[in-house]
């Protein structure tokens, strides 16, 4: 998918990737396989230039499946994007 906006846009850009929070299914108490979704979300940046991955696994909820400490990970994201560009 990156690959692709890159020649779209012929544009070798930067990007920062969101590891999402921990999840469980509500129904079943399980994880669905998403620790397996998190791991190439954290491995995104061996396999890709110019790409970093910021966790958010700590800020969530067991039944949500956004983030719900939006400052936190906005401060992540600003410090990130610190690294990435500068």
């Amino acid at each position: 998918m990156i690959k692709g906006w890159r020649e779209a846009l012929d544009e070798d850009f930067g990007l920062i990737c969101v590891e999402m929070p921990d999840y469980c299914d509500p129904i079943t108490g399980t994880d669905p396989g998403w620790a397996e979704m998190q791991k190439v979300q954290r491995e995104l940046p061996e396999h890709v230039s110019g790409c970093v991955t910021v966790s958010a696994r700590d800020l969530g909820a067991p039944f949500e499946l956004h983030p719900q400490y939006k400052k936190e990970l906005g401060v992540r994201l600003a410090a990130a994007g610190r690294k990435l560009f500068y």
